[in-house]
């Protein structure tokens, strides 16, 4: 039976972590003494920093959010006709 890997934690800022980023899918290191095969398991995309705009604020924007009860869809048809018209007002 198999046993898990010893797993160890390597901070990203470090030269190590940076030379093992260059690597090929499957490589062996090789010093004097040994030689060690290093298997990339699973590649974790870079973490985005998360900018000061709330998520909200933007679907708002673009007019996916709630932005306070607009009217659009239920008198659209009116504002086609308005628009035709000119903005003219008919009595």
């Amino acid at each position: 039976m198999n046993q898990a890997p010893e797993t160890y934690h390597i901070s990203p800022e470090t030269d190590l972590a940076r030379f093992l980023d260059q690597l090929g899918e499957d490589t062996v290191l090789m010093t004097d003494q040994a030689h060690f095969r290093v298997t990339r398991v699973e590649t974790v995309p870079p973490r985005r920093r998360r900018s000061g705009t709330q998520p909200e604020r933007v679907l708002n924007i673009i007019g996916v959010g709630n932005s306070g009860g607009g009217d659009i869809a239920r008198f659209k048809d009116d504002y086609i006709a308005d628009a035709i018209q000119g903005g003219r007002q008919t009595s």
